[in-house]
């Protein structure tokens, strides 16, 4: 989690898609493990706001929906 912050932090929020590539059997279910992924950004010190930007909004924007 710790490059994954500080690649985010360089990049930033603005140009940051969240995704995983979960679904293996010996993972956490995608909603499941997506809501870990989430909340270990938040512990990481990511607030609400951009945790939407990456997660919600970015990849509505990039799909053009």
């Amino acid at each position: 989690m710790a490059r994954i912050t500080a690649d985010i932090r360089a990049l930033g929020v603005e140009t940051t898609i969240l995704s995983t590539d979960l679904g293996q059997a010996v993972n956490p279910a995608p909603v499941q493990g997506f809501r870990l992924y989430l909340a270990a950004l938040a512990e990481a010190g990511f607030t609400s706001a951009e945790l939407d930007r990456m997660a919600r909004h970015n990849p509505t924007e990039v799909s053009g929906l």
